[in-house]
């Protein structure tokens, strides 16, 4: 899909923030979704919602047993993120979480390494933070990189509890340690190349 007259490159989601990096073009920016945390069907990965949607055909009211839910940062774990973009927040549990889909015009690869805060030599790196996903007790999702200073959805802060954003620590045992920490919380970065 061209984006701003290019064609190529590469396209990534930045979860936490609604803009991109000065490296990639603005494609879309959204609020994140998923399906409910108790929820043992529909779909297993957040998405990157347009904040104004494009209906097609309809029918009013619930049919599919399919559901999108908003998703919040469940940050338990005190201040790990900088709140510098936060406008004032001391917390941003509970929050909203927001999104932006970014286009890499001159990279056609991207990645994101979980553990790590810096890309491999000869990558280049678009935002680092921390690995999120939904709990270990709650149904499975896909595992997010989390801007490192989030962002939060004005006026979402109500706890209605969606698809749900928790950090993701290190469990030693399969896991080798003391290369990794039982109960740290892993970082992650997205790189482009």
């Amino acid at each position: 899909m061209p984006v701003n007259g290019t064609s190529g490159g590469s396209v990534y989601t930045r979860w936490g923030r609604t803009t991109c990096p000065a490296t990639a073009n603005l494609v879309y920016s959204g609020i994140v979704g998923g399906s409910h945390y108790s929820n043992t069907g529909g779909g297993a990965n957040y998405q990157c919602l347009p904040r104004i949607p494009q209906w097609g055909n309809y029918t009013v009211g619930f049919q599919s047993k399919s559901y999108m839910y908003g998703a919040e940062y469940q940050a338990y774990t005190g201040n790990l993120f900088s709140l510098e973009n936060t406008n004032g927040l001391t917390s941003i549990h509970d929050r909203d979480a927001v999104c932006v889909v970014c286009h890499a015009a001159t990279r056609s690869s991207h990645m994101m390494v979980p553990a790590w805060k810096e890309c491999p030599k000869t990558w280049s790196k678009e935002y680092s933070g921390y690995l999120m996903a939904e709990s270990y007790g709650h149904h499975r999702s896909t595992f997010a990189c989390v801007d490192q200073s989030p962002e939060v959805n004005p006026g979402g802060h109500t706890d209605k509890n969606g698809a749900l954003f928790y950090h993701v620590e290190a469990n030693c045992g399969s896991l080798p340690c003391p290369s990794y920490v039982n109960g740290r919380e892993l970082t992650c970065v997205v790189c482009t190349k």
